[in-house]
């Protein structure tokens, strides 16, 4: 698959793979948008890789912090074309005896990880059908790739959209 030029949106993308994943797409020439809680982190990165990476600061678990990310990159490279989605938060929270569990902490990983999932698909692939059809490769039929793996959640979740 050819990556120059599409924009490709990475969520925890100042750290880790995630980081990795946007310095081999700038590496190729792809558009990375950065979406990390980490200013100084994805601050670094953005610099690091120039031009064609955008960083913003983002909340998954607050929908109008992703609405907001997701119509900044839209504007900032006239278009989505991907999108990886792996922001996510750790550690275990008991659930099978409810009287000894951490609701507070149970409440943020489900924000995070479940709700976070959900807002960000929502938001990024809405501006990803907003993209002109002069900016969409020909012979794609404008298809949409979602990978999501909240794996810092003590198990991977794969959500695809075609």
């Amino acid at each position: 698959m050819e990556l120059e030029d599409i924009t490709v949106v990475v969520t925890g993308g100042a750290s880790g793979l995630e980081s990795a994943t946007c310095r081999r797409l700038v590496n190729q020439s792809a558009n990375a948008a950065i979406l990390d809680l980490d200013n100084e982190t994805a601050k670094a990165l953005e610099k690091a890789l120039g031009r064609k990476a955008c960083f913003c600061r983002v909340d998954v678990g607050n929908e109008n912090s992703v609405k907001h990310a997701s119509q900044k990159v839209h504007e900032r490279f006239r278009g989505i074309s991907a999108l990886v989605n792996c922001a996510g938060i750790g550690g275990r929270v008991k659930t099978a005896d409810v009287t000894d569990g951490d609701p507070v902490a149970f409440n943020r990983q489900t924000r995070i990880n479940l709700l976070g999932v959900y807002h960000v698909i929502l938001w990024v692939v809405s501006m990803m059908k907003k993209q002109p059809q002069s900016r969409r490769r020909k012979g794609t039929d404008n298809k949409r790739v979602v990978r999501c793996s909240v794996r810092r959640a003590g198990g991977p979740w794969c959500i695809c959209l075609g």
